[in-house]
C-alpha cells in the first residue's frame, strides 16, 4: 500500500468490517453458566429424602418471589416442592411465629430458601490491535486509530449474579447445607434460577446431603 495517501472507502469498509467481526466474536466468548463461589456441609449429615419441601425466595417484590418459588417448584421432581406464597401472605412472612406455625401444620420436613445477593458487572478489554507503535508513520497510526472510534466490540461486559441457597431440615430446624453461586450473562431470568438449580441439586448430591 502507498503510505502517503490515505486508505481508499474499501478499504476503511474492509477494516471497519473487521473491527465488527472482532466485536461478534467477543460477545460469543461471554462466559455463561453457574459455578459454585463457596459451599458448606454440617458434619455428619445423612442423605435426606425429603417428603415436603417449603420453598422460599427471598425478594423485594411480590411478584418476583412469587415467580422465583414457583420456577423452583416446577424444578423439583424428586420431592413435593410448595411455594411459601401459596400458604403465606407477604405479610405473614415477617411473622416467625405465623410461619412456624404453617410450617408445622402442614407437615413440612425440609426447607430451601434462596436469596438474590447482587448483580455485578466486569469488564475485559481485548487491546489487540488497538496501540501503534510511538515510531508508527502517519498512515500507520491512521490505519489502527480510524476504525476503533466507534467500536465497542473491545471492551467486553460480562454480568455477573450471586444467589444464596440453603436447605434446611426441619424436624429440628437445622442448616443442612448453604452456598453462593456465581451466573454469568444469563439469557433470562428462567435460564437463571433452572442454572443455579442444577448447579446446586449436583453438588447436594456430590456431598451427600441429598439422596
Amino acid at each position: 500500500m502507498d503510505r502517503t495517501r490515505p486508505p481508499t472507502q474499501d478499504a476503511l469498509v474492509t477494516r471497519r468490517a473487521t473491527v465488527l467481526i472482532l466485536a461478534v466474536l467477543l460477545s460469543a466468548c461471554a462466559p455463561k453458566g453457574t459455578s459454585l463461589v463457596t459451599s458448606w456441609k454440617a458434619p455428619n449429615t445423612a442423605p435426606q429424602q425429603f417428603q415436603k419441601v417449603l420453598v422460599l425466595f427471598f425478594a423485594p417484590h411480590e411478584s418476583q418471589r412469587q415467580f422465583g418459588e414457583s420456577e423452583l417448584v416446577r424444578l423439583m421432581t424428586r420431592t413435593r416442592g410448595v411455594a411459601s406464597y401459596t400458604l403465606l401472605a407477604p405479610e405473614d412472612l415477617k411473622s416467625v411465629d405465623k410461619v412456624k406455625a404453617v410450617m408445622a401444620r402442614e407437615g413440612f420436613d425440609g426447607a430451601l430458601a434462596m436469596r438474590f445477593v447482587e448483580t455485578t458487572h466486569e469488564f475485559t478489554r481485548d487491546s489487540a490491535g488497538a496501540y501503534a507503535p510511538s515510531y508508527a508513520a502517519f498512515w500507520d497510526y491512521y490505519d489502527v486509530a480510524w476504525p476503533l472510534i466507534n467500536d465497542p466490540g473491545y471492551v467486553r461486559m460480562d454480568r455477573a449474579m450471586q444467589m444464596e441457597t440453603r436447605v434446611f431440615q426441619m424436624t429440628d430446624g437445622k442448616l443442612l447445607w448453604s452456598g453462593l453461586s456465581k451466573t454469568m450473562n444469563p439469557d433470562s431470568a428462567r435460564a437463571f434460577l433452572a442454572d443455579v438449580a442444577r448447579t446446586v441439586a449436583a453438588d447436594l448430591r456430590t456431598q451427600g446431603v441429598l439422596q
